[in-house]
């Protein structure tokens, strides 16, 4: 890179503050993302970001994750695929802090002892993700919310549906026993004139 902050290099190996063209941020961090960017190549056989051109190749490293080697080859040991993409950390503070405590980690891996490096949990990598993409975070919790209320909406028509159909009939045995005890009235009152003009006779 120049001294005015034009990109000088190999897209594929530029560590993102240098493809964003922030100068002041350039230094030994943007080393470890190189070391990385070529540790990844060896694991797998291609760099972690490579479009059909250099500046879509640009655009990857700046926007997206690399994808986990271990996705692409299997084999990969998984102390491997954590040291290697602890390298490939967007925020450079992510990063191993020294050249020295990445071959520190490399040392451990060799003589099967625990590295320091920790996996990227999944909570982490959506973390990242949204904090990449705050618009489409917006527009995701917009629709949520419309979907919520839609779902709220149905859900609470159908309990007033269901509502209105248990009181249908209630409604029509009421009615069914207002018209027997009507009817039994009526009856009882023709009876009660049968039996007075018997009388009467």
């Amino acid at each position: 890179m120049t001294h005015t902050g034009t990109i000088v290099g190999t897209p594929s190996y530029m560590a993102p503050e240098q493809a964003r063209g922030k100068i002041h941020e350039v230094g030994p961090l943007s080393d470890i993302y190189s070391l990385g960017a070529i540790f990844y190549e060896l694991l797998i056989g291609r760099p972690p970001f490579k479009a059909g051109n250099p500046i879509d190749t640009i655009r990857q490293v700046v926007d997206q994750e690399p994808v986990p080697p271990r996705q692409i080859e299997p084999r990969v040991p998984l102390d491997l695929e954590t040291i290697c993409l602890k390298c490939l950390q967007k925020e450079s503070s992510r990063r191993y802090e020294t050249a020295e405590a990445l071959a520190d980690d490399l040392h451990r891996f060799l003589n099967q002892e625990p590295i320091l490096a920790r996996p990227i949990s999944t909570t982490e990598r959506v973390w990242k993700w949204a904090k990449r993409r705050p618009a489409m975070v917006a527009l995701l919790g917009v629709s949520l919310a419309i979907a919520k209320t839609t779902i709220s909406s149905t859900v609470h028509t159908e309990r007033l549906s269901n509502a209105v159909r248990s009181v249908k009939p209630m409604e029509q045995n009421e009615e069914r026993r207002t018209t027997g005890v009507l009817r039994q009235r009526k009856l009882n009152r023709k009876t009660m004139s049968r039996r007075s003009s018997r009388r009467g006779v």
